[in-house]
């Protein structure tokens, strides 16, 4: 399923993507969505994307910056489950976080 993403979203996708444990089936899901919205190496260099003391970081380009993404369908409602178990979001983000949840939902049936 395609969708688009703020560099704020994918990133932080990124982070609790690739902070999931569990046993091999789950990492094979967790691993097949962490590389449907990871940054490019072209991409990074573009935003001047960086991850120091556990936070990323990237320029102003970024900032705006919106990514459209294919992501399995599998693969997104998996990520929508971590999305909605992760218990470190900040309330300052909450909108950006229920709009990527939503995202994640959007046309993937019920499991």
């Amino acid at each position: 399923m395609r969708m688009e993403l703020s560099t704020w979203q994918r990133a932080g996708l990124i982070q609790v993507l690739g902070a999931v444990r569990g046993n091999v089936a789950t990492l094979r899901l967790a691993l097949g969505a962490l590389e449907a919205v990871e940054f490019t190496e072209e991409e990074r260099l573009e935003i001047g994307y960086r991850e120091e003391g556990g936070r990323a970081e990237w320029n102003e380009a970024g900032a705006e910056r919106v990514w459209e993404l294919e992501v399995g369908e599998r693969e997104a409602r998996f990520a929508a489950g971590v999305v909605e178990g992760w218990e470190q979001w900040p309330v300052g983000r909450a909108e950006e976080v229920f709009g990527l949840v939503d995202k994640l939902k959007e046309d993937s049936p019920s499991p």
